[in-house]
C-alpha cells in the first residue's frame, strides 16, 4: 500500500492482527487514544518501527514508550504537529467534477456539482446542491438529461453532512468526518432510479489517515451490506461522487476526478487532464472563416439546393464585413452554372472571447444579433428578426455534442412562445436550417426551414448529413461520377493515454469510413477526438497530401484528387496510438478499379427526401440515381 500516514481515533481500543502492514512509506501514525490499544499478532512491521514517527497523546506519552509493540518504534512524539484544522464540506465556488460509466478509465459522462444558492428548509440554513451533466449523452433511465438540475438542500454541522430532499423537510446524514464513531449509520444517496434510495445504511470505520499529496484526512468506511470499502476524504466526499456516498449498487462506475475551490485545485485523480482534455476541446470556432461554404436543400422547392459562401471583405456601417453569396439551382442541373447573388453580409463584434456573429441585410447599415456562443443556461436572448420585432429565447442546453453530423459546442434554444420549439445553435455552423436562418421560421432571409446539408471550410467538413447527401449532392452531380467505398485497416500501436468519448471495448461498430471518385477523396471520422495526421502517398510511397486535422470538431474530410494521376495510393489516419489505412486505385475514366467494393445497395427516397423501404409509383430516388415507378 501507498499510504504515507494513517490516524486512528480516540474511540479505537484494539487494533486486530495485521493492520498496518506492507505500508512501506509509510511515515506518520497519529493516534488519538489516551488508553493504550491492544493490538493483535504482527499489527506493525519493521519497517514501520523503524521509519514512521508515532505521534500519541502528551499525556500517553510513557504509556506507549512502555507498552509493546508501541514502545517498538523508534520515534514516538507528543501530539502537537498533526493537522488540526477541519476541511469543511460546504464552500463557496466548491465545485466536483464526476466521470460517470468509468469502465477501464473511460467515461461515458462528465458531471459536475455545484452550490446554487442559499436557502432555509425545515428551519436549517442550507446550500442549493445543483449537478449539470452538460458532457452527457441522453439518459435513458431518467428519461431526461439534468442540466443544473438541483440534487438536494445542504448543510453542515459538527463535521457532519445532512442532506435534505425537494418536497421534504427530513435532514438525512450523508457523510460523517469526526471520525470518533467506529460503527455508525448513513443515508444512502444513490441516484433517483436507485431502490435504495435514502436507505440507512450501517457502517464501519476501519481506518483513518492523512493524505500529504491534498492535505486532507481520509475515512476508510465499510458498508455493513456488503462490506464494500469507501474512502471518503474530509471535506471532499467519497471517491466515487459526492452524491454517491456509498458504492452499495456497482452496476456502473462513478470516479470523482477534480474538486475545485475557485481557482485551487484541492483534489485531482491520477486521469483527470488526461480525460477531461479529451472530452472537453477548448479552442472556439467561429461563424466566419475564410473558405467556408454552407450546402442547404429547400424542401418547398423540390430538388432545389442553396449554396452560401463566405467572400470579399466589405465595410458597411463602419464594421469590417464580410459578404455572404449565395447559389440557387436545381439538383440535377450543373452548379456552375449558377449565379451567385449578394444576400447580406457578416461581423464579429464584442469584448468576449468568442466574438457574436452579426447579420446586415442587403440596404441596411444595422447588423443583427445571429449568433453568441458566450449564453449559459437560462440566460434569455432577444433575437431581432430586422424589422424591429423581438422574439424571446431561453437557453435550455449548452454542451459538447458528438454525433455523425456534428461535433463540438451546441447551445439549445427554446422559444417562450406557446409553440415553445427547440433550435440548435452549432458553433462554427450555425442553425440546422443554415447559416442565416438561426431560429425555425422566416428569419431573415425570408426562406422558410432550409435544411443543411453540409458545412465545410476549404476540406474539412464541419456537419455532414450523410441521408440528405445521397438525395440531393451525390444524385445532382450532373456527370454522375461513379464512387467506391474505402476498406479501412485499424492498427492499435500503443495502449491510448486518454480514451475516445463513447468507445466501447470490443465494439463492432465502424470507427472510419470513406469512399472516392476521380474528383473527390472522403473520409468520415465517426468516433474519432483530437489531432491526427492524414496523410495520402503514391505507389512509390511519396506523400501526395499530408494535413493534421482537429478530429474532435470536424467530422470529415472531403479532399479534391481530380489532379491525381491514375495509380495506386494508400491513406493513412494516423496519431501516437492507432492508425487506419486503405490503399485506392485510380485507373480509368470513371476512376475506379472494378474489383474493389461496390456502392452501397437499398437507399430508396422519394422527391421529397423521405427514406422509402421500397420503390413508390412515380419519381425515386435509388442509389443515388432517378428513377420512374410507373
Amino acid at each position: 500500500m501507498n499510504l504515507t500516514s494513517v490516524l486512528i481515533p480516540s474511540s479505537v481500543n484494539s487494533i486486530g492482527n495485521f493492520a498496518i502492514l506492507f505500508c512501506l512509506e509509510l511515515a506518520d501514525i497519529y493516534c488519538y487514544a489516551e488508553a493504550v490499544p491492544t493490538t493483535g499478532g504482527g499489527a506493525f512491521d519493521d519497517e514501520a518501527f523503524e521509519n514512521a514517527t508515532l505521534h500519541v497523546p502528551a499525556s500517553a506519552l510513557e504509556a506507549y514508550k512502555a507498552t509493546e509493540p508501541w514502545s517498538k518504534f523508534e520515534k514516538i512524539v507528543a501530539l502537537d504537529n498533526q493537522p488540526t484544522d477541519y476541511h469543511p464540506f460546504i464552500e463557496e465556488g466548491k465545485v466536483w467534477i464526476v466521470g460517470d460509466g468509468m469502465w477501464l478509465d473511460t467515461p461515458s459522462a462528465i458531471i459536475t456539482y455545484y452550490f446554487g444558492g442559499d436557502t432555509i428548509v425545515g428551519g436549517h440554513q442550507c446550500k442549493k446542491w445543483m449537478c449539470d451533466d452538460s458532457l452527457m449523452p441522453y439518459d435513458s433511465r431518467l428519461g431526461k438529461n439534468l442540466k443544473n438540475a438541483f440534487v438536494a438542500s445542504i448543510y453542515e454541522e459538527g463535521k457532519q453532512v445532512y442532506y435534505i430532499r425537494e418536497g421534504d423537510e427530513t435532514p438525512r446524514l450523508l457523510y460523517d468526518f469526526r471520525g470518533t464513531e467506529e460503527t455508525f449509520e448513513v443515508s444512502f444517496f444513490p441516484y433517483p432510479y436507485s431502490d435504495l434510495k435514502d436507505s440507512l445504511i450501517s457502517c464501519t470505520l476501519t481506518n483513518t489517515g492523512y493524505n500529504d499529496d491534498f492535505h486532507l484526512r481520509y475515512f476508510l468506511i465499510h458498508d455493513n451490506i456488503d462490506h464494500h470499502p469507501n474512502i471518503w476524504y474530509e471535506g471532499i466526499g467519497s471517491t466515487y461522487s459526492p452524491e454517491v456516498n456509498l458504492q452499495i449498487l456497482r452496476d456502473e462506475e462513478h470516479r470523482l476526478l477534480q474538486v475545485n475551490v475557485g481557482s485551487e485545485v484541492i483534489f485531482k485523480h491520477r486521469l483527470a487532464d488526461e480525460i477531461l482534455d479529451a472530452l472537453t476541446p477548448t479552442t472556439y470556432r467561429p461563424i466566419i472563416e475564410e473558405g467556408k461554404v454552407w450546402l442547404t436543400s429547400i424542401p418547398d422547392k423540390d430538388f432545389h439546393l442553396r449554396s452560401y459562401t463566405i467572400a470579399n471583405d466589405t465595410i458597411i456601417g463602419m464594421h469590417q464585413c464580410k459578404k455572404l453569396m449565395c447559389k440557387e439551382w436545381f439538383c440535377f442541373d450543373d452548379p456552375a452554372s449558377a449565379e451567385a447573388s449578394y444576400v447580406g453580409a457578416l461581423y464579429e463584434d464584442g469584448l468576449q472571447t468568442n466574438l457574436p456573429t452579426y447579420f446586415i441585410k442587403p440596404g441596411s447599415e444595422t447588423g443583427i444579433l445571429l449568433y453568441d456562443f458566450n449564453f449559459s443556461v437560462n440566460d434569455e436572448i432577444l433575437l431581432d428578426d430586422g424589422s424591429g420585432y423581438q422574439a424571446s429565447y431561453i437557453v435550455v442546453q449548452k454542451a459538447y455534442s458528438e454525433t455523425e453530423r456534428f461535433k463540438g459546442q451546441c447551445i439549445k434554444l427554446q422559444a417562450s412562445g406557446p409553440l415553445e420549439l427547440i433550435n440548435t445553435w452549432m458553433e462554427g455552423v450555425g442553425n440546422s436550417s443554415g447559416p442565416l436562418n438561426n431560429i425555425i421560421g422566416e428569419y431573415p432571409t425570408g426562406t422558410l426551414n432550409e435544411v443543411l446539408i453540409s458545412c465545410m471550410v476549404n476540406d474539412e467538413v464541419l456537419y455532414y448529413d450523410e441521408d440528405l447527401s445521397i438525395i440531393f449532392y451525390d444524385t445532382g452531380s450532373p456527370s454522375h461520377v461513379k464512387k467506391n467505398w474505402l476498406d479501412f485497416t485499424h492498427t492499435v500501436k500503443t495502449k491510448p493515454k486518454a480514451p475516445r468519448r463513447g468507445e466501447v471495448a470490443a465494439s463492432d461498430e465502424e470507427t472510419v469510413t470513406g469512399e472516392y471518385s476521380i474528383k473527390e477523396l472522403f473520409v468520415n471520422f465517426k468516433t474519432l477526438t483530437g489531432p491526427y495526421t492524414i496523410t495520402v502517398t503514391d505507389a512509390a510511397g511519396q506523400p501526395i497530401y499530408n494535413k493534421v486535422v482537429q478530429t474532435s470538431n470536424v467530422v470529415a474530410l472531403n479532399t479534391d484528387i481530380s489532379t491525381y494521376p491514375k495509380g495506386s495510393y494508400t491513406i493513412t489516419i494516423e496519431n501516437e496510438n492507432e492508425v487506419y489505412s486503405a490503399e485506392f486505385n485510380i485507373k480509368d475514366e470513371d476512376g475506379l478499379a472494378p474489383t474493389l467494393s461496390p456502392v452501397r445497395q437499398g437507399s430508396i427516397y422519394n422527391l421529397k427526401g423521405q427514406r422509402l423501404t421500397q420503390p413508390q409509383r412515380g419519381v425515386n430516388i435509388i442509389n443515388g440515381r432517378k428513377v420512374v415507378v410507373k
